[in-house]
């Protein structure tokens, strides 16, 4: 259960077939959701800064996002910054939306 939280911010992530960096957001718990008009998948993860995050293809990595189809949310991720997390998207404007608590 989540209590003791205050909304601190939501908002949209444009998709992108490249990977990018999201926005400087403090916060405690965040939780993404993937725009059910999606027209693809949208994947959320780690990369280092000589990687970008990739789209699975079946192979072993450590690049790989973790896959939001349409309409999917994350659950809570507790995380301090919302910049920690990269996205990338099968189709330009499949779109992420997310919840900020801190």
């Amino acid at each position: 259960m989540i209590y003791n939280y205050t909304i601190i911010a939501s908002g949209e992530i444009r998709g992108s077939t490249i990977s990018e960096k999201l926005p400087d957001v403090p916060c405690a718990l965040v939780k993404f959701k993937a725009r059910s008009s999606n027209s693809g998948s949208a994947f959320i993860g780690f990369t280092s800064d000589t990687g970008g995050l990739t789209v699975p293809e079946g192979n072993n990595d450590t690049t790989s996002g973790f896959e939001l189809a349409p309409g999917d949310d994350s659950g809570w991720i507790p995380i301090d910054n919302l910049n920690k997390f990269y996205r990338i998207c099968n189709t330009d404007g499949d779109n992420l939306t997310y919840l900020a608590l801190r």
